[in-house]
């Protein structure tokens, strides 16, 4: 095939993806985190949740899941893009007074008021290169957490950059045109270049950069911010031991002191 390049083809991470995201992500995902969700706070958390997080939203698809729940949900992510479509979902749901959108970095995280727990989910943790910014974020979350408040996250481990760095590349086809992935990487890092293709013209493309951790690692470094870790999980959501484990995706829930 050949390709009708177009100026200014490089993107934002999620310029693109944005548009087809909800297309590619099973819906069956959503639905094991929201169990994974409710059995935590009902196996840990003594009173009754208000107030959740929603940290990297994206779509808004776990947004919807916890506000027909019943919480109030700040639901917060950096790109302009996953945060339009976020609002369009609640909006068609008909819970727009059950979220409040936030455009914040999770470097940056602010929000005027404390939770009841908080999720970070489909490796959004990942995009955070440095063990310093892991290290602000978890502390950032802790300090919005009510006493025994949860913060329930997955993150890619280095098995899992290991095996991603030898993906064959994948074709979607989408509406009348094509994404591409393309997979690399090198180290703990990995990365995914995307292009989307409309009738042999490149439209744009983006590219996403992700780093692997030891879980061990990520285990004291959330000790180090006052978590206690209630519990791990491997990506089938068996309890796993972080000194043996040998899975591409580790969940962990932790919970903040009773103060």
């Amino acid at each position: 095939m050949v390709l009708m390049h177009s100026l200014d083809m490089r993107k934002p991470p999620y310029t693109i993806l944005s548009k087809f995201y909800d297309l590619l992500v099973n819906p069956k995902q959503y639905s094991a985190w929201h169990k994974l969700i409710e059995k935590s706070v009902k196996t840990y958390t003594p009173r009754k949740c208000k107030k959740v997080l929603d940290l990297a939203c994206g779509t808004g698809r776990m947004t919807v899941l916890l506000a027909q729940d019943g919480y109030f949900v700040f639901a917060v992510d950096i790109s302009s893009q996953m945060l339009n479509k976020a609002k369009a979902n609640i909006k068609s749901a008909g819970l727009t007074q059950k979220v409040k959108f936030l455009r914040q970095n999770m470097l940056d995280l602010n929000i005027k008021s404390k939770v009841d727990f908080a999720i970070c989910f489909y490796d959004s943790l990942n995009y955070l290169l440095k063990k310093k910014q892991l290290k602000t974020v978890f502390q950032k979350v802790y300090n919005i957490l009510n006493p025994n408040g949860l913060f329930i996250f997955d993150i890619n481990t280095l098995e899992h950059v290991r095996v991603a760095k030898k993906f064959d590349k994948k074709v979607y086809n989408v509406g009348d045109g094509e994404l591409i992935f393309e997979y690399g990487g090198r180290g703990e890092f990995w990365k995914i270049k995307i292009s989307y293709i409309k009738k042999g013209k490149l439209i744009g493309e983006e590219e996403h950069v992700e780093r692997g951790y030891d879980p061990v690692e990520i285990s004291n470094l959330l000790r180090n911010c006052g978590f206690q870790i209630k519990s791990t999980l491997d990506a089938q959501f068996r309890v796993c031991d972080l000194e043996s484990i040998r899975s591409t995706r580790v969940y962990f829930i932790c919970q903040k002191d009773a103060g």
